[in-house]
């Protein structure tokens, strides 16, 4: 009588080191997608807060555009220059990055520049659902630095030379900034445009 052999085969599991691994390469995995989808979150925040501080400084330019225009064409008072654009009562304002405005309306609602903060006009605006973020936004106006232009016979011309209070201005840059504070950090965006005594003489 044969007697058969019997063959049994020892299945080892996970080790405790094959665990280990295991649990901290998974732990990486969730760590680096974590981090991946924060710096994702951030950046789409700051991108959507950079185009709401765009159009805040672009609307602040359509205002002083406006008060350009309204000085003229408004009637605010007696008008003696075409930048006559401080108020309430029409003055000439002052040029240079040291000087900070914001615009206001007068009593008949005709917009003016007004003498503001040196860190900015602060403005509230809604930024997600039940959030609100602060902007501070700044104006300035300076003598514009261009070059000279041809004034119809050859002849090169400084727009700007010679300004002086009382003098004619014919061209002025304006810079609108804004900034605000997100994770920890100042952003700005700053935009400028050139505004000219565009009204026609008769």
């Amino acid at each position: 009588m044969k007697l058969q052999s019997l063959k049994i085969t020892k299945r080892q599991g996970f080790g405790l080191v094959e665990t280990l691994i295991a649990v901290t390469i998974l732990a990486l995995v969730l760590l680096v997608s974590v981090t991946l989808g924060s710096m994702v979150l951030r950046s789409m925040t700051l991108r959507a807060q950079t185009v709401q501080a765009t159009n805040l400084a672009r609307l602040k330019l359509e205002e002083v555009r406006s008060v350009r225009d309204n000085t003229w064409l408004g009637g605010r008072g007696n008008v003696t220059n075409w930048d006559d654009w401080g108020g309430p009562i029409p003055s000439r304002i002052n040029f240079g990055t040291g000087y900070v405005y914001t615009v206001k309306k007068d009593s008949s609602q005709l917009p003016y520049l007004s003498v503001g903060s040196s860190d900015g006009d602060p403005v509230l605006l809604s930024f997600g659902q039940n959030s609100t973020i602060q902007y501070n936004s700044k104006i300035n106006v300076n003598l514009a630095n261009i070059d000279k232009v041809d004034n119809g016979s050859g002849t090169k011309i400084d727009l700007n030379s010679g300004t002086t209070a009382g003098s004619p201005i014919k061209i002025l840059q304006i810079k609108s900034e804004v900034t605000w504070n997100s994770y920890g950090t100042t952003n700005t965006v700053t935009l400028n445009t050139y505004l000219s005594d565009w009204l026609p003489k008769f």
